[in-house]
C-alpha cells in the first residue's frame, strides 16, 4: 500500500528496507540484521491483521 503527495509517500516497508529497520528500531542504538527482520515480520503480522 503506498499514499502520496507533493512532500511525502506512505507506504508498506519492505524486505528491501531493512538497513533502515536496523537503524531506527532500537534508536538511539543500531539493532542486528536479525533484530531487524524480526522487526519486519512484526510489522508485517500488525499490518495484515489491520488490513
Amino acid at each position: 500500500m503506498e499514499f502520496k503527495t507533493n512532500d511525502l509517500i506512505l507506504r508498506t516497508v519492505t524486505e528491501n528496507d531493512i538497513k533502515e529497520i536496523a537503524r531506527m528500531w532500537e534508536y538511539p542504538h543500531e539493532t542486528t540484521i536479525d533484530k531487524a527482520y524480526e522487526a519486519l515480520k512484526y510489522m508485517e503480522d500488525i499490518h495484515s491483521k489491520n488490513q
